[in-house]
């Protein structure tokens, strides 16, 4: 695959890319993770709000570091997005929010609906039928069907034919100004 299965890392190609177009990235030395774990497909989504506590907890800390935070935007792939969206359903401000290949997921819509004031501009990356992931990423979550866009995003945007992984591709990024 790409390098981009390390696209939130320091030396990634995404993270390079991302400063050259004037993105500047909170701390490289102490930078957010969670268990990445597929919570909703087995369990009650305790990871992804954890994780989304967690996440509100990190960002609020970079004032106390001395961070002075001017504008939040968050980028969050896969199943991160369930993260960020339990975030701001915590409460975390989110002036920018941009999912990529997040699963559209029944179960997020009372998380979602807590959140979505919380969050400023919601754009939504998705592909097609290239994206299994995250069809998979739907499975379980109380409904049949597969859906692709985020009904409460600002803006969903269809990159056709593009793997899960290469949405995250820092070229396609700067082609379509996603920046």
């Amino acid at each position: 695959g790409l390098e981009e299965d390390a696209w939130w890392q320091p030396e990634s190609l995404f993270w390079k890319e991302g400063e050259r177009q004037g993105v500047t990235f909170l701390s490289a030395d102490d930078p957010f993770k969670w268990t990445t774990s597929l919570d909703g497909l087995i369990g009650k989504n305790t990871q992804w709000i954890i994780g989304g506590t967690s996440l509100k907890w990190y960002v609020e800390k970079q004032h106390v570091k001395g961070h002075h935070l001017k504008r939040i935007s968050l980028v969050a792939h896969s199943h991160g997005g369930q993260v960020a969206l339990y975030a701001a359903a915590a409460g975390l401000q989110i002036d920018t929010l941009i999912t990529v290949a997040t699963p559209v997921r029944k179960d997020m819509e009372s998380v979602i609906q807590r959140g979505r004031d919380n969050i400023g501009q919601w754009m939504h990356i998705r592909s097609n039928r290239a994206d299994w992931w995250q069809w998979l990423g739907e499975l379980r979550d109380g409904r049949v069907g597969v859906y692709r866009d985020m009904p409460q995003a600002d803006r969903n945007i269809l990159e056709p034919d593009t793997s899960h992984s290469n949405l995250l591709h820092p070229q396609l990024w700067t082609a379509r100004e996603w920046w």
